[in-house]
């Protein structure tokens, strides 16, 4: 959540040292794959997991 450099997405690598230095702007795998797991864990009736994570 803290390394998304404000874009709102994942990024393929970034610096530990500084978030907003990061490789491809857009890099679609990984957001698609958390966007699935977003949409079972709402169809399983799971939003308490999603609640919790703010």
């Amino acid at each position: 959540i803290t390394t998304d450099a404000g874009t709102g997405f994942m990024h393929e690598s970034f610096s530990r040292h500084d978030a907003a230095n990061f490789t491809r702007p857009w890099f679609a795998w990984q957001n698609t794959l958390f966007g699935e797991l977003i949409l079972k864990l709402v169809n399983d009736g799971k939003t308490d997991l999603l609640n919790s994570i703010y």
